[in-house]
């Protein structure tokens, strides 16, 4: 069994143009100082080993992974913690979202999950990162 990652890793469903943008809008918005986040894809081979430390099959494409030090998060729960990385507002946005009940919050990022090829479509390839961002990328 692989060891825990030392820094957060965010592992994305890689076909999907929500979640790239969602990268991007992490990339952008990253609170300075904040420990760095790697980036994978939950179809890449390299995503295995964590789905499977967090007891996650390893086709899972149900959400966003967050896979951290001690534990990890998906779906909503995942999202509210990212948030918490950012620069404000996100951070109290976070806090404004965490008041909903959390089978509230599940249900509305389950609904955009299931959703999300359809609102948002596919991508044949991701786009092409920076050199920073290709070192914070698994695999």
């Amino acid at each position: 069994m692989p060891a825990r990652p030392q820094t957060p890793v965010l592992l994305i469903d890689g076909v999907c143009s929500l979640c790239e943008g969602a990268v991007r809008f992490v990339l952008d918005r990253e609170r300075p100082g904040a420990p760095p986040l790697q980036f994978g894809s939950l179809q890449d081979e390299s995503a295995k080993p964590l789905l499977a430390l967090s007891g996650l099959p390893e086709d899972y494409l149900e959400g966003v992974v967050l896979v951290g030090p001690e534990r990890t998060l998906t779906g909503a729960d995942a999202a509210l913690a990212l948030m918490t990385r950012l620069q404000a507002p996100w951070p109290a946005v976070a806090r404004g979202l965490g008041l909903a009940p959390r089978p509230v919050r599940e249900w509305a990022y389950r609904m955009v999950a299931k959703h999300r090829y359809r609102l948002f479509g596919t991508k044949d390839e991701c786009s092409l990162p920076t050199a920073a961002e290709r070192r914070r990328m698994l695999g």
